[in-house]
């Protein structure tokens, strides 16, 4: 997944990785890093979403004003100052949380290019700057459709096209601001880096990130050139993960979504639950992604458990991939 959007996926996939696969303090400085690069995200998109708010309530009379030429002309400067001053910026700032991963996690956590690290490092290792070139393109489209408005009829579709951009960066601006504030502690409750310092299971940290993954599902799917293919009324008997055929990315994900409100529903509440439940939501959202790959890595650290529950409802994709991960002929 792209965009803004897809940056707040990263963000909670390795947060929640984290959480699964490392000691309590390695956990809690990933935690407070990824809180670093969420608050350069959440700056560089500010003047963006100022002109879009602004263009959803462009008047009738903006053309005889002139406001549409004036919106023009911002999102050019933005574009100007965004390559030429803060993209600098931006980049700085980045360049610097690469330093920090390449001399203080990478040895704890990996290289950095498989799983969910690997849109994250894409993400502080690319020169330009993903933020920086996404800005570009939200702009280019803005401008695109202020060139089309040539009387008051175009106003109206003007308004919708701005309204829905701003929509859409506003809400994954405030899931930005939700998981700083989750991590940091500044919603009025303990924040996870605290209650991975002060000695609380980490069990109560993995179900916390799961809540804010299970918040965000308004995903596009992304599938791999070759599927497994499952025909109406199919069983789990019928279907088989062929070594090299790949997985329906699409169906999987929304097998593991079944599967893990099941097993939410079933939990008596142990650790071990909340991991296996928290290894299903990593799954989930890595084959929401396309990432095969990670998406079963993190199913393999679900268990025997998950498996015994997706036998007993109807998500067949999920059972022919966690079979062979847990040996299960």
């Amino acid at each position: 997944m792209g965009g803004l959007s897809g940056i707040v996926d990263d963000l909670e996939g390795v947060a929640l990785e984290a959480v699964q696969n490392q000691p309590p303090v390695v956990s809690a400085r990933i935690l407070a890093f990824l809180t670093k690069v969420a608050h350069v995200v959440d700056q560089a998109y500010r003047d963006v979403l100022a002109l879009l708010i602004d263009v959803k309530y462009v008047g009738d009379d903006a053309l005889l004003a002139g406001e549409i030429r004036d919106f023009q002309r911002r999102a050019e400067q933005i574009l100007e100052i965004s390559h030429y001053r803060d993209a600098e910026e931006i980049c700085s700032r980045l360049r610097t949380l690469k330093d920090v991963y390449e001399n203080e996690l990478q040895a704890m956590v990996g290289p950095g290019d498989s799983g969910q690290w690997a849109g994250l490092f894409n993400l502080i290792n690319d020169r330009e700057s993903r933020i920086v070139m996404m800005i570009r393109d939200e702009l280019w489209r803005l401008s695109q459709t202020l060139d089309t408005v040539k009387g008051p009829a175009d106003l109206e579709a003007l308004r919708e096209i701005a309204g829905e951009a701003a929509r859409q960066i506003k809400r994954d601006l405030s899931d930005l601001t939700t998981f700083t504030n989750r991590i940091l502690g500044l919603s009025g409750r303990a924040g996870l880096v605290e209650m991975l310092r002060d000695g609380r299971p980490q069990s109560m940290v993995v179900r916390e990130i799961s809540v804010m993954v299970d918040q965000r599902q308004q995903h596009t799917y992304s599938t791999g050139d070759n599927s497994v293919l499952v025909g109406a009324g199919a069983s789990t008997g019928d279907i088989h993960i062929q070594q090299g055929a790949g997985l329906d990315l699409a169906a999987l994900a929304q097998d593991l979504d079944k599967l893990r409100a099941e097993m939410k529903a079933q939990a008596a509440g142990t650790a071990e639950e909340d991991v296996a439940i928290g290894a299903v939501a990593t799954a989930q959202a890595a084959a929401q992604q396309g990432d095969e790959k990670g998406a079963l890595k993190a199913l393999k650290g679900a268990g025997k458990w998950a498996l015994s529950v997706a036998e007993k409802v109807a998500v067949p994709i999920a059972v022919a991939a966690l079979k062979p991960l847990l040996g299960v002929p």
